[in-house]
């Protein structure tokens, strides 16, 4: 019985394969399928030729991942507001009047809404 060593694929091969990934309607699996190889080698040629998809792809994890970072601090900033400032957003309108503020400090002016 004789060892079976790795086969070689040659680089035109591996270009057809990747090419046959790209068409519309064809998916990784199917095409490894078809060419009797594992999937994850068809994946990994694809990687090798700069086709790869994911968020490994050109720094795109370390991006989302900052991204989500400052939508935290954000939020927190938004939760907790500095001293001063209303945690309401709901009682100002876009020109910075506190309408809760007059409220209370004139409540003649705003004859529609007395308490019961």
């Amino acid at each position: 019985m004789t060892k079976q060593g790795r086969r070689q694929y040659t680089e035109e091969f591996k270009r057809e394969a990747v090419k046959l990934v790209d068409e519309p309607g064809r998916g990784i699996a199917e095409v490894a399928r078809s060419l009797g190889v594992h999937r994850s080698l068809v994946e990994r040629w694809r990687g090798q030729c700069g086709q790869g998809s994911g968020p490994s792809k050109g720094g795109e994890l370390k991006r989302l991942r900052a991204e989500v970072k400052q939508l935290r601090m954000e939020r927190e900033i938004l939760k907790n507001p500095p001293a001063g400032r209303p945690a309401s957003v709901g009682a100002q309108t876009r020109l910075g009047i506190d309408w809760r503020r007059i409220r209370e400090e004139r409540p003649s002016a705003f004859w529609w809404h007395r308490p019961r």
